[in-house]
């Protein structure tokens, strides 16, 4: 159940059904036992649904404080509880906490040594290019603008060489979209749609990669472009519940388009 939960909540958040992908993450941190006690997917899913809930919605202070869950868990599979500290690590670095956010990669790092299953392989690499992109933002806060890009870039290469494991919908944070933001941010527009359709094609439908690109369009003046993945997220989020300011700037965006439209058929002879 927990497996599919992280499926369901992804999905909602990528719609902007935040209200509904809260109960999910309620209900995830009132267990405390699974059955088997030690099970996988169920272990990737307590730690990832909180982390992403977080992190898709870019609330950095609660990303920086989600709390670890008191579960047998971890022992096990010590790279999922990295997932944690990897949501306190870019929480801490978005808001200015840079000392406690080396102190989260301290404990990635601590994490992924540990990890020494070979059957886990795959997620110690994952977190080990997840220590890459937390460490690119401490850089970046640090005033290392093109070192923090550089590094951000192995992240996202890395991340895309080791690809997507069937226990997860996707990455919490693609490491291609974040250098896309790291990118806007520099006024890289250009180069930052790059990265965000290159994004999109990996995880195609992210809300962020939808907007980033949308973004990064309309900052370059193609204004085609950007009408397309901002209908698209339009459409994506009919149903959104949610309080993100993306949100309401979409909301915004439909209501100028509904107004264009009515003014074309107003002026237009023909109707």
């Amino acid at each position: 159940e927990l497996h599919a939960l992280d499926y369901m909540a992804y999905s909602y958040l990528q719609e902007g059904q935040d209200n509904k992908a809260k109960k999910i993450v309620d209900f995830t941190a009132t267990v405390r036992k699974t059955n088997p006690e030690l099970e996988f997917s169920a272990a990737y899913a307590l730690a990832a649904i909180p982390s992403r809930y977080a992190l898709e919605r870019n609330a950095w202070s609660e990303a920086a404080t989600l709390p670890v869950p008191e579960l047998p868990h971890w022992s096990s599979f010590p790279s999922f509880e990295g997932l944690i500290e990897y949501s306190h690590a870019l929480g801490r670095a978005h808001t200015g906490d840079i000392e406690g956010a080396r102190k989260a990669i301290d404990r990635m790092q601590q994490l992924r040594d540990s990890s020494t299953d070979p059957r886990l392989d795959y997620f110690k690499r994952q977190l080990d290019q997840q220590i890459q992109a937390a460490s690119a933002c401490v850089t970046y806060s640090e005033g290392k603008k093109d070192e923090a890009v550089n590094l951000l870039r192995r992240a996202a290469d890395a991340e895309d060489i080791l690809g997507k494991h069937p226990v997860s919908p996707g990455a919490l944070v693609p490491a291609r979209e974040q250098l896309g933001d790291l990118l806007l941010k520099l006024d890289q527009p250009k180069q930052a749609q790059r990265e965000f359709e290159a994004a999109l094609k990996i995880y195609p439908g992210r809300f962020r990669g939808l907007y980033g690109a949308a973004q990064a369009a309309q900052k370059i003046g193609e204004k085609e472009k950007a009408d397309h993945y901002y209908a698209k997220l339009t459409e994506q989020t009919a149903n959104a519940d949610g309080s993100r300011s993306e949100l309401a700037e979409l909301r915004e965006y439909r209501a100028t388009q509904g107004a264009m439209t009515q003014s074309r058929s107003a002026t237009d002879p023909r109707q």
